[in-house]
Order: structure tokens, then C-alpha cells, then sequence
């Protein structure tokens, strides 16, 4: 049996012949033991109880579990609050820690509420945190890993959309969430490379050149008038 950070053994003797208990006597892992002391190293325990009558009868009982520390979670990127627009990366930075030499640490993460994904895994060595980096890019009105599309469907405009990171060990310990909010951008409007201005007067219809780019390389149309 696991515990996460911490437990408290409590535990009562009763006598059921009548001659009424002398002694009740606990260890942990060999140590003198308290009932409801709270037990909060790491690792594995072994608790034992002594019972023992006025008439010498004795009864042992002998219980043994684990103490797990839950990882923790560091996200350093990205910022709260962005708007991504066409192209916008989006850095997902930071690192996963467990102080419990040998567990099995993984970061992971979700958009919204939607598949769970791993960031980065690693074996703990007890104080050296385990990085990740992820670089998405939001286009098309999805975010991508790549060639892989992370939420699997359009990300809605004017709307919060979460970005939610935390790790997870091994021995079933899990750390907080850390969240992060962010909105996109559909389409932005076509930049024309020049400005409204008064061309005076003139004898003969102008000529000017000017030239137009739209943001999400979107089919556009020029209006004079």
C-alpha cells in the first residue's frame, strides 16, 4: 500500500479473555513508534504491533506500505494571456521534479479538455529537476506539434482556451496544475503597403502602385475608389 507525502498509523488493542492488557508496544522499521505520529519520510515502511496480557498472551500484527513524495511542476513558458495570430509559436517550458531517488517522473499536458500528452519522462534522481520543451505553432485555426494537431479540432475566437501542465510519478503521486490561458486569432485584414493621402489635382487619371499582403496568406481583392 502507497501513501502520498504522508500518513498517520493509528492502531488499539483490546483484551477479550479478561485478564486485561499489560503492554502495547510499535516500531516503525525498528524504531520506537507513537500511534497517530505522522510518518513523513519517503520509502518503504514496516509497521509492527505488540499486544501483550496480564496473563502473557501475546498478539503481533504486522503492516507494511510505502511513503511516496508527489512530484512538483516549474512552467516558466508561456506567458498568460496571449493571442496567437497565423504562425504564432506557442513554447510550452519548464521542468518536472521528485525528490524520490528512482521514480519514474513524466510532465504532461492538455488543451482545453482534450487528449492528455505527454511532455517529457525521466528517472528522478532526487534533487536534478527533468526539463521539457515543446514548440507549437497555431495555424489553420489549431495548434501543432509538428505535423500532429494537438487538440484535434478549430480553437474558437473571442473565447479562453487553456493550456494545463503538471507530472506525475510512477507510484501514483501527482503534482498540481499549473494553467496558462490564451485566445487566437481567425483572420486578420489584408496590409496594403501604402496610405490614405490627397493626390491633388490632376489633368490625366493618376497612376500609383501600391501592393497588399494578407496575414493568412488568404485570396484578397483591391476597391479603388
Amino acid at each position: 500500500m502507497a501513501y502520498q507525502n504522508s500518513v498517520a498509523a493509528t492502531f488499539l488493542a483490546t483484551d477479550a479473555g479478561g485478564s486485561a492488557l499489560s503492554s502495547v508496544i510499535a516500531t516503525l522499521n525498528g524504531v520506537a513508534y507513537t500511534s497517530g505520529t505522522a510518518i513523513t519520510t519517503s520509502g518503504n515502511k514496516t509497521l509492527v504491533v505488540k499486544a501483550i496480557d496480564n496473563a502473557g498472551n501475546e498478539s503481533r500484527q504486522t503492516v507494511n506500505f510505502n511513503i511516496n513524495k508527489t512530484p512538483t511542476i516549474n512552467l516558466t513558458s508561456p506567458a498568460d494571456n496571449q493571442t496567437l495570430t497565423e504562425g504564432s509559436p506557442y513554447k510550452v517550458e519548464g521542468s518536472g521534479a521528485d525528490p524520490d531517488v528512482g521514480n519514474v517522473v513524466t510532465a504532461k499536458y492538455k488543451i482545453n479538455n482534450g487528449r492528455i500528452r505527454a511532455l517529457q519522462s525521466g528517472v528522478s534522481n532526487g534533487s536534478t529537476p527533468i526539463s521539457f520543451l515543446l514548440n507549437l505553432t497555431y495555424k489553420n485555426k489549431r495548434l501543432w506539434d509538428g505535423e500532429s494537431d494537438v487538440y484535434g479540432s478549430d480553437l474558437a475566437e473571442n473565447v479562453d482556451h487553456s493550456l494545463t501542465v503538471w507530472a506525475e510519478d510512477d507510484q501514483g503521486g501527482g503534482s498540481g496544475e499549473v494553467t496558462r490561458k490564451f485566445r487566437v486569432v481567425w483572420n486578420r485584414p489584408p496590409v496594403i503597403d501604402s496610405e490614405n493621402k490627397d493626390l491633388g489635382s490632376f489633368m490625366q487619371p493618376p497612376v500609383v502602385n501600391y501592393s497588399a499582403t494578407d496575414p493568412e496568406g488568404n485570396t484578397f481583392t483591391f476597391s479603388e475608389y
